[in-house]
Formats: structure tokens, sequence, C-alpha cells
């Protein structure tokens, strides 16, 4: 499970004293912290850093990663925790105040004054999740946040100086994934055999003699991995699942994969097996070795638990795996005379 939590340093560049919090503090005299903020690593949800206490006075909003440094020049002295649920956001705004006039319901990032509000949104309220917004332009460095439950019937009550005209919804951390590979239901979808190489040894003599052309041999073979979701996995374009595979597919094969959700949901892992010869050939014998591989795909059903702020849900995709890990030996003796 992934923690939210904020790690606070003393000086930029993630140097000096560290402290790691993991709730809200509503005076960081409590942790020695005030105003000892110069850099920090937010996991999991977004913070808030106020200059004042009791979650007073100007603020930033921080998201999940990393700042060398800070904009709000050192003066911390409470943070908060945006512990709502920031799936599937929604804020509805009015373009007058306590609630009245025409009315929009936003769920992403807008300019208002793009829309039917030409004039911003004067009140509103946030239906779900956690929002940032500004008075004038996406970069502005005073901007507010509005949290889900909450009612602004007008835009200066947060101390905006004019309606509100840019907003989107803050982000929520990463997600957590655990993936259950259902082995027991694994199906064969096709077999094949084929020859991957032919190895032939001739003993014409009345005594047996040793096959000392090689004692062995190396076959590079593969086993290469697929990954299909659904079409309405929530899971995010360019999250890493790791699967476990080890022993499941191959006895040769010893490490985990790594599957991408993206254009690419496939990977494929190189195996080297090495073949004993046998080393002797019977009298008056013609030998001859087949080295043979077989490949097998199989479908295997995958659980994937998703865990984001607590809140947990079940997916399912399918794993389609070729193996042609294993090679094998045939022998035919043929008497000659």
């Amino acid at each position: 499970m992934t923690e939210n939590k904020v790690i606070i340093f003393e000086k930029p560049g993630f140097q000096g004293l560290s402290l790691e919090l993991t709730d809200s503090k509503s005076d960081m005299r409590v942790v020695d912290f005030q105003d000892a903020i110069s850099s920090l690593r937010v996991i999991g949800q977004p913070w808030v850093a106020y200059e004042d206490t009791l979650f007073g006075g100007n603020y930033r909003i921080y998201e999940e990663g990393s700042y060398s440094s800070i904009d709000i020049d050192n003066k911390i002295s409470s943070m908060k925790l945006i512990s709502a649920n920031l799936e599937n956001p929604a804020i509805k705004f009015f373009e007058k105040p306590d609630y009245s006039g025409m009315s929009v319901v936003v769920k992403e990032e807008a300019i208002l004054k793009y829309g039917i509000l030409t004039n911003g949104g004067f009140s509103w309220q946030v239906l779900s999740g956690a929002w940032r917004m500004t008075d004038d332009s996406e970069d502005s460095p005073n901007a507010k946040v509005s949290i889900a439950g909450e009612q602004v019937s007008l835009y200066s009550k947060i101390a905006l100086k004019k309606p509100v005209i840019y907003l989107r919804p803050l982000n929520p951390g990463k997600p957590n994934y655990t993936v259950n590979i259902q082995w027991d239901k694994k199906k064969v979808l096709s077999e094949r055999v084929s020859q991957l190489d032919e190895l032939i040894a001739m003993n014409k003599s009345n005594f047996v003699q040793k096959f000392t052309h090689t004692t062995g041999r190396d076959y590079t073979s593969s086993i290469e991995v697929q990954m299909s979701f659904g079409n309405e996995t929530t899971i995010e374009v360019g999250a890493t699942l790791s699967l476990k595979l080890v022993g499941e597919l191959s006895t040769k094969l010893s490490h985990t994969i790594s599957v991408q959700r993206g254009t690419t949901e496939s990977t494929s892992s190189t195996v080297s097996t090495k073949v004993s010869i046998p080393v002797q050939v019977p009298a008056k014998t013609k030998l001859k070795i087949n080295v043979m591989r077989k490949d097998v795909s199989y479908s295997i059903p995958v659980e994937i638990v998703i865990e984001r702020n607590k809140v947990k849900k079940t997916e399912y995709a399918t794993l389609t795996c070729r193996d042609g890990t294993d090679v094998t030996l045939s022998r035919h003796d043929e008497p000659i005379s």
C-alpha cells in the first residue's frame, strides 16, 4: 500500500534535516519545523503548505512529485493533507453570487471565460474532488483550493480579487497495483514442435568411440508475454505492472517481467538452454540427434487490485504467454555395415 505522505527538508535540493509527515499539522512548531522548509517530496495525495498556523494565510499546493525548492520563502507554519477522493472530480459554477444565474458543471481543466460564463465564476459548489483555481492565469502564484463539499457564495470569501477564470482538478497520487495471475485457470491456445538442429556422428569402427565434435550446445529461446486490458480499464497509460512468472512458465525463467500499459503491452525474455550431447557412439553405428523445441501458447486470466488513497477496486485482464524454452533431444541409432 502506498501511504500518503510528504517529506520536508531544511535546505534546498533535499538537503539538511528532514521530517516525514503522514497527516495534517496545524502548527509546525509541534514538530520543530516552523519556517524551516526549503524543499519537499510528496507521495500520494496533494498537500497544501500555509504561511500561518491553523491553515491560515497565503498557501501553495503541492501535488505528487519532488520540489527541490519551494516558492513560499520557507515560511510554512502549517500543512494540510488533501484527503478527499480525487477521482471523478466535478464542480458547479454560477454566473452570479449566492449560486444564482446561469450555471455550468465542470469535470476537467477549464478556462471559464471561454464558455458560457464569460465573466468567470462568481460562486460555486464542489461536487467531488479538489480544485485549484485562480482569477487570472494558469501559472498564477495566488491559486486557491476548494474541496468536495465546499460551497462558496462569492469568490472574495476565499481571498480571490475577481471571479474564477482558470481551474483544474488536483491530481490524485499514483495508484498501487497488486497483480494476481490465476495460473489454475491457464488454457493452452496452441502447441507446436520444431527442429532446431540435427547432429550426426558416424562410427564405422568395431569399437565404441567418443563423440568429440562437441559436448554441448547453447540454444537461445524466448518467453513472450502480452497483457490485454479491457476497454473500460482505469489503469493509467504508462503504468507498469510487475508479473512474477518464476517457475510458472519455465524453470529457466528466474526473474520478474514488467508489462507497461500503453501502445506496447508486451515484453519478452531470452533464455539460453544448454543441451548435453551424448559423448559415445556404438560400433558400426550412425548416430543422429535431433534438437527439438516445443512452443506453447497460453491464456491466463489476471486479477489486478488497484489501491489509491485507501480505496480499493478490482479489474481483470488477460495474459497471453508463448513459452519456447522447452528444448529436448531425440536420438536415433542406425546400424551400418
